[in-house]
């Protein structure tokens, strides 16, 4: 499943819209991803942990995110951004929050 089209399963099961919000990228490792959450964090949530090429949720309620496979249903609608990418090294990196 694409990332995008998990943050839309997100969106339709609560009920929201998403929005893409910004995008990173970069040639050096990593580099992209931090930006990412830099400008997360800058907008007040809290980011849960990379695992491989999953989804990173973001909340602004929950301090202790866990990864995306841990996520469950219930707590989809405390996600209030997700950051998606296919290669988490380099980028790019799309940041969606949810309204």
């Amino acid at each position: 499943m694409s990332s995008v089209t998990e943050v839309e399963m997100i969106a339709n099961a609560t009920g929201r819209k998403f929005t893409l919000a910004y995008t990173a990228s970069s040639s050096e490792d990593f580099e992209a991803v931090e930006n990412a959450r830099n400008w997360a964090r800058q907008k007040g949530y809290n980011i849960g942990s990379m695992c491989r090429d999953e989804p990173i949720a973001c909340s602004l309620n929950v301090k202790h995110i866990a990864k995306w496979y841990n996520i469950s249903i219930d707590e989809w609608p405390q996600i209030g951004a997700v950051l998606v990418s296919k290669n988490f090294r380099y980028g790019p990196i799309s940041v969606y929050t949810f309204q």
